[in-house]
């Protein structure tokens, strides 16, 4: 694998089943009522889109690692959200505080814990682009701007990358297991997983019962782009 085809993503929020529930599931407005999935969607996507365009070694242009300099057009250009959208999601990451802005014009976005995350992994960075251009996710893009589903596929598929095994880039886990984080139903993880395979984002297969658990196999799931499969 080189870094032309993967990018680097620090692993801290993706597994915590508090900011599944309370952050992306269940955020409220002043008045007590849930907020519509769409400014959670635009944050995850820019934050995707953030973690493909971000510098992996420092230099003079972006001394420090894990910086991306695009304009507010750059960014909605990339994920397919308007502009007013784009911005709300940048808000929602610098709320999360899993993205800082540094000073700069454009700004210069920062993904908190780039480099001192205890782990990390790789997204598919070609496999998102679907293309040798660079301006647009196209595979982002093509999903839904509004649907919770979308909401849950989005979670789903940055926490399967972060639980992905290193060596055989797989992740085994069961429904109760995504249902318990993420704090969704049973009807909600399957959707999101149809979802994610809708838009060939990955693949899965039905793995053997568990050798302590043997009653409740866990799925083997990969993300499509890897050279695992």
């Amino acid at each position: 694998m080189t870094w032309e085809m993967w990018a680097k993503m620090p692993c801290t929020w993706q597994t915590d089943s508090n900011f599944h529930r309370n952050q992306l599931n269940n955020s409220l407005d002043f008045l007590g009522r849930p907020h519509p999935p769409g400014e959670a969607i635009a944050a995850l996507k820019v934050y995707v889109a953030l973690c493909l365009k971000a510098n992996f070694k420092a230099g003079s242009y972006l001394p420090d690692t894990g910086c991306v300099q695009r304009s507010i057009s750059q960014l909605s250009e990339l994920v397919g959200l308007s502009r007013p959208m784009t911005i709300k999601g940048l808000r929602k990451l610098q709320e999360w505080k899993i993205v800082s802005v540094k000073s700069g014009r454009p700004a210069i976005y920062h993904i908190v814990d780039y480099e001192k995350a205890k782990y990390w992994t790789k997204l598919p960075r070609t496999h998102l682009y679907a293309g040798p251009k660079e301006n647009r996710i196209e595979l982002l893009r093509n999903m839904s701007n509004r649907s919770k589903t979308t909401l849950h596929a989005l979670q789903m598929y940055l926490y399967l990358a972060a639980i992905r095994d290193k060596k055989s880039h797989l992740a085994k886990v069961t429904y109760e297991r995504m249902m318990e984080v993420m704090g969704i139903t049973r009807n909600e993880v399957s959707k999101a997983i149809s979802t994610l395979i809708g838009f060939n984002l990955i693949s899965v297969r039905l793995a053997g019962p568990d050798e302590f658990f043997g009653e409740r196999p866990s799925n083997i799931y990969w993300l499509r782009g890897s050279q695992a499969r």
